[in-house]
């Protein structure tokens, strides 16, 4: 279980850090419309459509984890913020501070 719960905190770290990527290039998205230099709207697009993939599927990830952590601990759908309850440091504050930031 220890490497599941170790699997969830990375998990969590990665998809916080590709839901930044996605805000910043939602903030280039806008900044290409004001501009309207279409060619650089494209690529941020083409970009844009990867991250949310790639989101998606963390996140995907990070449920089915999340699902099978709640059984083993007896917890049905427990949260982030639950399981990060019923684990040691520094694991639990990685778990909470990634729940507070999704």
């Amino acid at each position: 279980m220890k490497e599941r719960i170790e699997e969830l905190m990375e998990t969590v770290e990665e998809e916080v850090l590709l839901q930044k990527e996605l805000l910043a290039l939602g903030v280039m998205k806008r900044a290409a419309l004001v501009s309207v230099d279409m060619h650089k709207v494209e690529a941020v697009l083409r970009k844009e459509q990867t991250m949310l993939i790639a989101v998606a599927s963390t996140a995907g990830k990070r449920l089915r984890l999340t699902e099978e952590l709640s059984k083993a601990l007896g917890a049905p759908r427990a949260s982030l913020s639950e399981i990060a309850a019923r684990v040691a440091d520094p694991v639990a504050s990685a778990l909470r501070r990634g729940a507070a930031e999704i």
